[in-house]
């Protein structure tokens, strides 16, 4: 919930469909580096996060431009 606008361009984006995709390593916002494992047992259901960014055209991206709500 924004406490004032932002524009689409600045927004988070969403991969469209990506929840049919499978389990990707979880990754910190602020490094962008994947989180340390506690344990291997998991392994098969975690894949590399793909290079999103690099690749925009190849996914179905959404973004919108968030508007302040006042209740």
């Amino acid at each position: 919930m924004p406490v004032s606008p932002v524009a689409k361009d600045s927004c988070i984006q969403f991969v469209g469909g990506s929840h049919r995709t499978g389990w990707y390593y979880p990754r910190k916002f602020e490094t962008s580096r994947n989180y340390e494992r506690i344990s291997d047992k998991d392994d098969h259901l975690y894949r590399p996060n793909p290079d999103i960014s690099g690749n925009p055209e190849k996914y179905d991206l959404h973004s919108w431009d968030l508007e302040v709500k006042v209740f």
